[in-house]
């Protein structure tokens, strides 16, 4: 990796894949605990408007290329310029998985309310895709949310994601506010050895209904939108995983994700892929299908 290529890595991408989040946001500055010190008070600010960073905890800063070499350091491994260029050509292997898909440029909606479901239209649309009321309370809020291209307000389903954004459902649309991350559901198991990959809230819980279930036994990861890939790789990589179940569409996105995600996760050790897709054919997705089959069940595998 180039030296200018690295420098280009957007550092909040590392910084999530290391499990550091923002405890504060300011105008194109995000505020983090410290990733060099003990530190309990945020001293870690990186500047988003430059790429560049400050941890005033560590009197230390600078790009890119110098936050791995500090990262490198406080680890107590080699740091040269070398090195840190492999550790992040390493750790952001992956982020081409996001370039494959390019979703249409959305306007940045401001979440006005969070409040419970109870919108009849937005219930009766859950209706529509055939899932169960009895999963609402726990995965689903009604929105209000401005839209600043059109000054207008609308209502939706929101189904949050783990960076604080949420997936946006209506009878007319599907939306996103940002950030823009995976949703990660955590199963009965407490440690478990299979996880699911389905691209949207509502195939994951067609999968609860076919098997009768309010839980998986393995972890799941939703992925929202098909540029979220990069971010479901970096939750599976060296976690222990023996089998992963794709639940994607039988769409051209859904067979380009499989065919980008196969390669990548065959690197993990003794790592099974699996891809269901052929259960719902002829059906695009797992929801379309449990909406024409709503009494068919799907076993534990």
């Amino acid at each position: 990796m180039k030296i200018e290529h690295a420098h280009t890595i957007p550092l909040r991408e590392i910084l999530f894949k290391l499990g550091l989040k923002p405890l504060k946001n300011h105008k194109n500055t995000l505020v983090y605990l410290s990733p060099f010190s003990l530190n309990k008070t945020p001293t870690f600010k990186l500047y988003t408007h430059t790429n560049t960073w400050h941890d005033s905890a560590s009197d230390c800063g600078g790009t890119t290329v110098e936050f791995a070499q500090a990262h490198l350091k406080n680890h107590g491994h080699h740091h040269t310029e070398t090195d840190a260029l492999r550790w992040l050509k390493n750790i952001s292997f992956n982020a081409t998985l996001a370039a494959q898909f390019a979703p249409k440029p959305q306007p940045d909606f401001i979440i006005r309310n969070i409040l419970p479901l109870t919108h009849v239209a937005l219930l009766r649309y859950l209706d529509k895709r055939k899932i169960e009321r009895r999963y609402i309370a726990d995965h689903f809020r009604e929105l209000r949310v401005f839209n600043p291209a059109t000054r207008k307000l609308f209502r939706a389903i929101g189904f949050r994601n783990e960076e604080d954004g949420y997936a946006l459902y209506n009878p007319a649309t599907e939306r996103f506010t940002k950030p823009h991350a995976i949703s990660f559901i955590r199963g009965t198991t407490p440690k478990p050895d299979s996880i699911h990959l389905f691209k949207d809230i509502f195939d994951y819980l067609s999968l609860l209904s076919a098997r009768r279930s309010h839980l998986l036994e393995g972890d799941a990861i939703i992925l929202n939108r098909y540029s979220s890939l990069d971010n479901a790789v970096a939750y599976i990589r060296n976690y222990g995983y023996l089998n992963c179940y794709l639940w994607l569409d039988n769409s051209a996105d859904g067979f380009k994700a499989a065919k980008l995600l196969t390669p990548i996760l065959s690197l993990e050790d003794n790592l099974i892929i699996k891809r269901m897709n052929s259960l719902y054919v002829p059906y695009q997705s797992l929801n379309d299908w449990w909406i024409h089959n709503p009494k068919n069940l799907i076993g534990n595998r």
